[in-house]
């Protein structure tokens, strides 16, 4: 079994694992889910280079009478997951809120439909695409465990779990997201749902009477400080919901700058 083999079915299987991950989107965290894109293309990339001697002679005899009609299905079907898999980047990209944040403070809800949509068709041509090439994985699992003797196996899975730990702690550290903030983003969310409209891109003036920033919980004749104001409040910008009081994104910052703006309406 060549080293190159091993290496293509390796990253096969870590691509497919990992493009079902994402479309947890919501469960696995923002941070996760633009890094774990941005290490789907890398991997991409890295597919198409060792298939590329496959790909640049099917191109050139793909209408010859010589190529079977498999072949031909399943270079089809690349060609559309490289054009999807590219929409899927592209309209992450536009729609990010960490790693690449343009500031697009507009209605995002069409790239962020066309992003969600792809992803759920790709997941479909993938599992096509495993269909199709079966045999293959089949063959190459079975020869891999045959020529691996009982210590070299247990070496590799060694390995393996040493390399999911290490990404396990390092997802645990890097996850912003604590137990306290999901519980919080969870007590606000029908209120953050009635309140979609709070702190919009930009805010009315302050003799404008149409305009309020609903909190639940806040009292204009008591006390309260900024910071316990802007902490029961939290950013609409992404699915993070971080609090007011700690923007993490050029939305969040907008929307406290509104908040601060009617803090001083009700108490100051």
């Amino acid at each position: 079994m060549s080293r190159k083999t091993i290496t293509k079915l390796t990253l096969d299987t870590a691509m497919a694992v990992l493009f079902i991950i994402l479309i947890c989107a919501y469960d696995t965290g923002l941070v996760f889910h633009e890094l774990a894109g941005l290490t789907i293309l890398a991997l991409f990339t890295v597919h198409i280079f060792l298939n590329w001697t496959w790909v640049k002679s099917l191109t050139k005899n793909l209408s010859t009478s010589k190529i079977k009609i498999k072949p031909k299905l399943t270079y089809v079907l690349n060609t559309v997951l490289l054009f999807s898999i590219g929409a899927i980047i592209v309209t992450g990209i536009m729609i990010s809120k960490v790693v690449f944040d343009f500031g697009l403070n507009g209605d995002t809800h069409i790239l962020a439909a066309v992003h969600k949509w792809l992803a759920y068709a790709c997941l479909g041509l993938l599992a096509v695409h495993i269909v199709l090439n079966r045999r293959f994985v089949s063959v190459t699992t079975r020869k891999i465990l045959h020529d691996y003797n009982e210590s070299k196996l247990w070496k590799s899975i060694q390995t393996l779990g040493a390399a999911a730990l290490i990404i396990l702690v390092v997802y645990s550290t890097v996850m912003p997201a604590s137990g306290k903030k999901a519980q919080q983003s969870a007590a606000v969310k029908d209120t953050l749902r009635k309140n979609s409209a709070m702190i919009n891109n930009e805010y009315k003036t302050k003799d404008d009477n149409d305009y309020t920033i609903s909190n639940p919980q806040s009292d204009p004749t008591a006390t309260v400080s900024l910071t316990d104001y802007l902490s029961n409040m939290f950013c609409t910008g992404c699915n993070k919901h971080c609090p007011l009081s700690n923007p993490q994104c050029k939305t969040g910052q907008a929307q406290t700058q509104a908040a601060r703006i009617q803090y001083e309406e009700l108490y100051r």
